[in-house]
């Protein structure tokens, strides 16, 4: 039953069996000797306390009216008394915006002249900032991913600071941001708002710190470009003459703000793209259906009120898909003002590329060559015959299909892999054991073949020294045996030690430790670690430690997964196929990838492609807050949400040979947008692949990498349906009998309507203000 006056009271769980007996008895089970990683609470067994944790949560169901309450003195105790009255003016003006775009649809406000028109558009953008607004503040501070990063790169770049300023001045600079922001963090309870952390109201400086970082993630930001925060720090620094000094809360909403301006761009150019695409002096549905839409699905809306370079990479890919519309809405392809929207394409790429490369490089770069084929395709469509059209097409096939052959034949399945991205996950023989010592999977060493891995190594004025070690234990059936370890530089033994690990037959198959050093001196920034063995042998956990010559603590190199030499599938060096890939971003790891991809794995990359893919596709459209709430949209919405997607490219595809059949610049303006996403998705697949390869990292799937795509995607969407209604109407028997079948096109934009503003007040009032703002 409820409990009164519950709130901020300590409970104690007991767990209690009466008809208890041996073999079926309450048991807990956690891990002992382990410390006490959640020091919140207290495990007692006997009387006597233990190091060892278990958690629990209390669900908290008040009534509408209490939980309503609730959030208002939540909301009151932790919102400035400014940000509270903007939010409310926000939220007034999105009633009162979407109230009149509404009723001007229907009263013939926008239609008939330019004016008129332009009128429409002032309105979206001026609703896309309030709605905007109204999310920026419905976020808590620090909740947005990696928000912290950005703001302080930001802060930095407005101080004054280089991002790759390593002086004692700006280390300074890098300390008093990082100890602002980490105090109003605190200040927020960050950590108590983070779902899955392990530690719920600790600090926020245990959150930042991460070792396999190497240390703090503060400005782990300060590796993208610096576009976007040179942007946000212009604002900083209006009025203030020392922007490290900003209470860090106030300059994160002004950040945000810079985002939210961003965000409103892109519906602006959404509404262009819909003018472009439906002109006429008469109103089209989809002048405010596809602006709405974009403005309105609650993931975009709060990903974009966060401080993050994604939205400018967003906008800038906005306006390319703009100029790509202008491209192929024109009736004559070869006009100067195509022309010139190619050239600017360009520049919007390389934009797009300046905000952030690894988002937008895939789509922009699909989007702009997918926008001058069709252009091409609609030009030879309207000079020339269909048989020409069709040759000039199956040239270009033969063309395609003799690069890829070129491509083909820079693959070469006859070396071995030696570069140290390759890793062990990928080539070695690796198989999974029970009692491996990481658990997972170990390494096959064969008998008198040495196993070596080729590492990059920090260059030094002096020298240094490099320590490797590694498990190794002999395999089963293995025999009298041993293990040697050591390093080499181009095959040449450098000054080191030898580690070595030595059994019998009569000895049990235990994990061994083996370590090796090797001297580094001045120059070298190349070095083979090997391992040998005598006899078959297995070996796992390998690491490296670079020891300072000053004799201060070790530091692990940037080594994770280890490369074993292993035959594999590589490129050749200097092969056009390796030449191109040199000329893509080196951030894309375009090679990287292509490994992944023609190698086989020791993981099943059927499974983590479904799951990617499934997280992804959730995450598009409701993963709030700090990488997801742990309330998420209810599944049936999430099918919901799948089955209008898909049944949206479907309606596409019917319309491309279906009558009544799409017009040529439709379809090949969905064609456009459908290979896009799909190329999209299929490289963030593949990233995932080379990450899980690579570093043993599953990834976080985000969705909100596709919203560069938001305007296309969801005009093909919107077309697709468009297209069932057309179907539906034009072959439909009763359509005559129906008297109401004439409204059906108003019936589904309404429709639409209403999901789209259910979803994003459902995301807001249900999910976000609740879990942020309740007593949680």
């Amino acid at each position: 039953p409820p409990l009164a006056d519950s709130y901020r009271q300590p409970y104690y769980l007991e767990l209690e069996q009466p008809d208890a007996a041996p073999g079926n008895a309450v048991t807990l089970y956690w891990n002992i000797g382990r410390g006490d990683p959640y020091p919140y609470g207290q495990a007692v067994s006997d009387g006597h306390p233990l190091d060892g944790d278990l958690a629990f949560g209390l669900g908290y169901s008040p009534p509408p009216g209490a939980l309503w309450a609730d959030l208002w003195t939540t909301w009151r105790a932790g919102l400035p008394r400014s940000l509270s009255i903007l939010a409310g003016v926000a939220g007034l003006a999105c009633v009162g915006l979407l109230g009149a775009l509404l009723w001007g649809a229907g009263h013939g406000w926008f239609s008939g002249s330019r004016r008129r028109t332009a009128r429409l558009g002032a309105l979206l953008g001026l609703f896309a900032l309030a709605h905007g607004t109204v999310w920026l503040i419905a976020l808590p501070p620090w909740q947005g991913p990696d928000e912290f990063s950005h703001y302080a790169v930001a802060d930095l770049i407005a101080a004054g600071v280089s991002p790759d300023d390593t002086s004692a001045a700006a280390l300074a600079v890098r300390a008093r941001i990082e100890q602002h922001i980490l105090a109003a963090m605190d200040a927020r309870q960050f950590t108590r708002m983070v779902s899955w952390y392990g530690v719920p109201g600790g600090p926020a400086t245990g959150f930042v710190t991460r070792p396999n970082y190497g240390g703090s993630t503060m400005f782990l930001q300060a590796r993208q470009p610096e576009l976007y925060y040179q942007l946000a720090a212009m604002l900083l620094r209006i009025g203030v003459r020392d922007p490290v000094a900003l209470p860090a809360d106030i300059g994160l909403y002004l950040v945000r703000a810079t985002s939210v301006l961003w965000a409103a761009l892109v519906v602006t150019a959404a509404w262009g793209c819909a003018l472009l695409i439906a002109p006429g002096p008469a109103f089209r549905r989809l002048w405010l259906a596809l602006p709405l839409t974009v403005a309105l699905l609650p993931m975009r809306a709060a990903i974009d009120s966060a401080a993050n370079n994604d939205v400018l990479a967003e906008c800038a890919v906005s306006g390319l898909a703009l100029l790509v519309v202008v491209w192929l809405a024109n009736r004559r392809q070869y006009r100067s003002s195509t022309i010139v929207a190619a050239l600017g394409g360009l520049v919007l790429v390389g934009l797009s590329l300046a905000a952030k490369a690894t988002t937008s490089a895939p789509a922009a770069g699909l989007l702009w060559l997918g926008g001058l084929g069709g252009s091409v395709a609609l030009g030879l469509r309207r000079v020339a015959a269909r048989r020409v059209v069709f040759g000039v097409l199956g040239g270009a096939l033969v063309v395609f299909g003799g690069v890829a052959a070129l491509a083909l034949t820079g693959l070469d399945g006859t070396t071995t892999a030696q570069g140290w991205d390759f890793t062990t996950a990928q080539h070695a023989p690796r198989v999974a054991v029970t009692d491996a010592h990481s658990g997972r999977y170990v390494l096959g060493l064969p008998p008198q073949q040495a196993v070596s891995q080729r590492l990059d190594v920090p260059s030094a004025p002096v020298a240094y020294r490099l320590l490797f070690r590694a498990w190794v234990r002999p395999a089963p059936g293995g025999g009298v045996g041993q293990v040697t370890a050591r390093f080499n530089v181009a095959a040449l033994v450098v000054s080191s030690t030898r580690g070595v690990a030595v059994w019998s037959a009569h000895d049990t198959p235990i994990w061994q430790p083996i370590t090796a050093t090797a001297v580094i001196s001045p120059g070298i920034t190349l070095i083979y670690c090997e391992l040998q063995a005598d006899t078959p042998a297995q070996a796992d956990d390998a690491a490296l430690l670079m020891v300072p010559a000053d004799g201060s603590v070790s530091v692990p190199v940037n080594l994770l997964n280890p490369t074993m030499e292993a035959a594999a599938v590589q490129q050749r060096s200097h092969s056009p196929l390796d030449y191109a890939l040199h000329l893509l971003p080196a951030s894309l790891a375009a090679d990287r990838l292509l490994d992944t991809s023609v190698n086989s794995q020791s993981f099943d990359k059927t499974a983590v492609m479904n799951d990617y893919l499934v997280r992804q596709f959730q995450s598009y459209w409701g993963w709030f807050g700090w990488l997801g709430l742990p309330q998420q949209l209810p599944e049936v919405q999430y099918q919901l949400l799948a089955v209008l997607t898909v049944g949206g490219v479907l309606g596409w595809l019917l319309g491309l040979w279906v009558r009544p059949q799409l017009s040529a610049p439709v379809g090949v303006l969905g064609g456009v947008a459908f290979v896009a996403l799909v190329g999209t998705v299929a490289l963030g697949v593949a990233r995932q692949m080379m990450q899980w390869a690579l570093y043993g990292l599953h990834d976080f799937p985000q969705g909100r990498y596709l919203f560069v795509l938001i305007i296309p995607t969801t005009w093909l969407w919107l077309t697709g349906w468009r297209q069932w209604i057309a179907l539906i109407a034009a072959h439909l028997p009763l359509q005559r009998a129906v008297a109401g079948l004439a409204a059906l096109p108003n019936v589904a934009v309404w429709l639409g309507f209403i999901m789209l503003l259910y979803l994003d007040l459902y995301a807001l009032l249900v999910l976000v203000l609740p879990y942020y703002y309740g007593r949680f």
